[in-house]
């Protein structure tokens, strides 16, 4: 009997044992799991804190236009003079945003940089659309001509003038040409691509041939389109 009793006690001690060896794993592995969740938030919190000032850095300030670069690696300064440092510099045709101008120089924003540009290093949307507007009213044909050559073709000749100061290249006429009723019978396209751009008193001529042509005609010319 006595032996039973210590057989007994022998097994509650080390169910005691095994009790407290099985919390003392329990414990360790939940500190442990609390570890691992505290570095997940801590990195996932350094993480979104990046996002959040790499988004910060792309979010585009009040702008007053948009600009396009027309010179080749045009340096951008820290502030309005050259004597600033420089700071980078950007491609032709390069966008970016201008936020204001002073004397000659814009401020701009481009991905999270800004500085100083020279304003004649830039064309903005407003530029671009005063000069189609002046230009609209200042590019004209001029001593338009036609004639029937010794093959029967229709040779017609004319003359694109600039009457503004803005520099023009790759004009675009189109030529029309009715028949005796009044009715398009021919159409044609004609580009003028100069060296050097059409400016003021500096007509260019252009000439275009529609083959065997016959009968009367009535022909008309205008700008479709430059740049």
């Amino acid at each position: 009997m006595k032996d039973d009793e210590l057989w007994e006690k022998d097994r509650d001690i080390e169910l005691d044992l095994w009790r407290v060896k099985l919390s003392g794993l329990i414990f360790m592995g939940l500190a442990a799991l609390a570890v691992i969740l505290i570095f997940v938030v801590f990195v996932i919190g350094m993480h979104s804190s990046e996002v959040s000032r790499m988004n910060a850095n792309y979010v585009v300030p009040d702008f007053k236009d948009v600009g396009f670069l027309v010179t080749d690696n045009a340096w951008v300064w820290q502030s309005p003079s050259e004597t600033s440092p420089r700071t980078f510099n950007l491609a032709r045709g390069t966008g970016v945003f201008v936020l204001k101008e002073e004397k000659g120089w814009s401020q701009i924003w481009i991905q999270g940089r800004t500085g100083w540009i020279k304003s004649s290093d830039i064309i903005t949307k407003s530029d671009k659309r005063k000069r189609k507007d002046a230009l609209a009213s200042s590019l004209e044909i001029a001593e338009l001509r036609n004639m029937i050559d010794d093959v029967g073709n229709l040779v017609i000749v004319g003359k694109v003038v600039n009457r503004s100061e803005i520099p023009v290249t790759n004009v675009r006429v189109r030529i029309d040409v009715y028949d005796s009723e009044g009715n398009l019978s021919d159409q044609a396209s004609v580009y003028i691509a100069t060296a050097e751009p059409l400016l003021n008193d500096k007509p260019q001529t252009f000439t275009h041939v529609f083959e065997r042509r016959a009968g009367d005609y009535k022909v008309e010319a205008s700008i479709e389109s430059w740049q």
